[in-house]
């Protein structure tokens, strides 16, 4: 009874180790995903502002081409 008691303690030490792990990896990927975010909206914004028209032809052309493909069905 008391090896098992043992290994039980011994794998539940083990399995709190690897969420406390996960739970640090995972916290550093939100973090990396919310830098590139910021920096793909910083880079947008100032795409847009430098060259609005080029901004705004490709936004109709997307809107174009979308329509194109749900008018099909």
């Amino acid at each position: 009874m008391r090896k098992t008691a043992d290994s039980v303690s011994a794998l539940a030490t083990k399995v709190q180790d690897t969420v406390r792990q996960t739970q640090a990896r995972l916290g550093e990927l939100q973090r990396d995903l919310v830098d590139k975010t910021k920096y793909a909206a910083r880079s947008t914004d100032t795409y847009v502002h430098d060259k609005p028209w080029t901004a705004v032809c490709a936004a109709v052309s997307a809107g174009f081409i979308l329509g194109l493909i749900i008018g099909r069905r």
